[in-house]
């Protein structure tokens, strides 16, 4: 394909001759962005270290247009690739917009002098990661948030066509992960390509085209929509009880496990903050009757220890209902988190009215 333009064909990772991982083979095309996801310790840092030439290549090839990796001076190297690494060492006494500014020097003369394009390219890439405030900053003096930030400009100031990063969202609050999300589909739209190491899974899948899942001494490449559709996500971090759900992003620690003691009415969302309340005190607790495409039936199916539903906008079930009613004669206490009714869920009002005496009133 024409825009193939890095490839790696069976190589080997590791450190020392111990091998990390092995016959790892995939493409990456032009304005491609590939999140590479996977358990601790499993290799995703090496893979980058390798492609990045920070160690070397233990076996197989990488190919950059066609041409081995191993065949590009340093720097036709920099100005093809750059590589944001979790601890890329940077003199402390630099000021931020001096750190950005570094990454020019591949394209600058013997004196290493910026001239009015380059300043004009630091400037873009430091109005692009909003550091206009703390340009005259010591890099040293910067938060750990407005570091990172720094170094994924500089990163981006080199204007290479492969950009490395590991762990980007490190540090970051969650203004500035949305915003770095803009920013790297941004420049993917240019042109350059994206290969980056994430622990953030709901972000990872919000804007990657392929995922690299990483484990056990090899590699496979997923698009999302795989990942969203069956289990492989749970495989891959051996999850357990835990529970994650790749739709929403969320996770939840395993259900209070016992029988229910608190019956919660709930929709729209509204039953949210009460199934974490019971869930952190360990509180088994029963939800429902949610419909499947209610926002609070994900939750529910995390934390409940039971959970009444039905399919989206069909009739309620008499057999439902009644074990509902038996679940509830069971419980200690009813909760009436927020419901809304109309003409498909009318049953479920004559429900709350039946658990009246055991309903905990909320101020």
């Amino acid at each position: 394909m024409e825009n193939d333009f890095l490839n790696l064909e069976n190589i080997a990772a590791g450190y020392a001759k111990k091998i990390v991982l092995k016959d790892v083979s995939f493409e990456l095309y032009r304005g491609e962005i590939i999140s590479v996801i996977g358990p601790n310790g499993e290799g995703k840092s090496t893979l980058l270290k390798t492609i990045g030439r920070q160690i070397p290549l233990l076996g197989g090839n990488v190919f950059i247009e066609k041409k081995p990796l191993s065949k590009l001076n340093s720097k036709e190297f920099a100005k093809t690739v750059s590589v944001l690494l979790t601890h890329s060492a940077v003199p402390e006494f630099m000021t931020c917009r001096e750190v950005v500014a570094s990454a020019r020097y591949p394209y600058t003369g013997f004196l290493g002098t910026l001239s009015s394009s380059d300043e004009k390219i630091v400037d873009e890439c430091i109005e692009l990661l909003e550091l206009e405030k703390i340009t005259s900053v010591k890099f040293c003096q910067a938060s750990d948030g407005q570091r990172q930030r720094v170094m994924i400009a500089r990163a981006i100031c080199q204007k290479p066509d492969v950009l490395l990063l590991d762990e980007p969202f490190s540090f970051l609050d969650i203004n500035h992960k949305l915003h770095l999300l803009k920013v790297l589909r941004q420049i993917s739209s240019g042109g350059t390509s994206v290969v980056m190491s994430v622990h953030e899974i709901d972000l990872a899948l919000k804007i990657s085209d392929k995922v690299l899942c990483v484990a056990n001494n090899s590699c496979s490449l997923k698009s999302p929509e795989e990942l969203y559709s069956n289990d492989e996500l749970k495989k891959l971090y051996s999850l357990g009880e835990n529970k994650f759900d790749p739709y929403l992003g969320i996770s939840e620690l395993k259900a209070p496990i016992g029988t229910p003691k608190v019956f919660v009415f709930s929709d729209s969302g509204r039953g949210i903050s009460f199934y974490r309340q019971l869930a952190k005190k360990n509180i088994p607790f029963a939800a429902g009757i949610l419909f499947e495409n209610d926002i609070d039936f994900p939750y529910a199916s995390m934390m409940a220890s039971k959970v009444f539903s039905c399919k989206p906008f069909s009739k309620i079930d008499d057999s439902l209902l009644q074990e509902a009613r038996r679940c509830i004669d069971s419980c200690e206490h009813v909760i009436n988190a927020g419901i809304s009714f109309g003409d498909v869920n009318a049953p479920v009002r004559k429900l709350l009215e039946y658990s009246e005496a055991k309903l905990w009133h909320i101020q």
